[in-house]
C-alpha cells in the first residue's frame, strides 16, 4: 500500500511539473526580472535570436551610458496570458510602472521564447 501511495504521489508531482513547465508565464517573468536587474546575459536565455540581439544592443548602450541606474528589486505580476498556437501574449504590471503591459512570445522547438522586434520596442516607449 505504501509503495502504491508513493508511486501515485510521484506521478502527481511529475504531472504538475510538466504542466507548469511548458507555459509562457515563467519565461516572461524570468525575462522581465533579468532585464530589470540589468542581467542581460540571463535575459538573453529567455529570448529568440533576434530579441537576444536587441538585448545585446541595450547592454552595449548601458555600458556606454554615464547615467548608471541602481539595481532595484522590481516586482513583476503576471495578469494574464493568451496563447494562440505557437504565439503568446503575456500581460503584466510591475511596481515600476503600474500600467498593464504586454510581452510577446513564440514557441520555438517546443520552448517559449520572448520574441520582439524593433517595432515592439518603439511601442513600449
Amino acid at each position: 500500500m505504501k509503495i502504491r501511495l508513493f508511486f501515485i504521489s510521484v506521478c502527481f508531482a511529475l504531472v504538475q511539473l510538466s504542466c507548469t513547465g511548458n507555459s509562457p508565464e515563467p519565461v516572461a517573468k524570468g525575462f522581465l526580472e533579468a532585464m530589470s536587474d540589468y542581467d542581460f546575459e540571463e535575459a538573453k536565455t529567455y529570448c529568440d535570436n533576434g530579441t537576444a540581439g536587441l538585448v545585446g544592443m541595450l547592454e552595449s548602450l548601458s555600458k556606454m551610458s554615464d547615467d548608471k541606474e541602481e539595481k532595484k528589486d522590481v516586482s513583476i505580476t503576471i495578469i494574464s496570458s493568451e496563447i494562440n498556437e505557437d504565439k503568446a501574449t503575456v500581460t503584466y504590471i510591475s511596481d515600476k510602472n503600474s500600467n498593464e503591459q504586454q510581452l510577446l512570445l513564440r514557441k520555438i522547438d517546443g520552448e517559449w521564447k520572448v520574441s520582439m522586434g524593433k517595432e515592439d520596442l518603439k511601442k513600449e516607449q
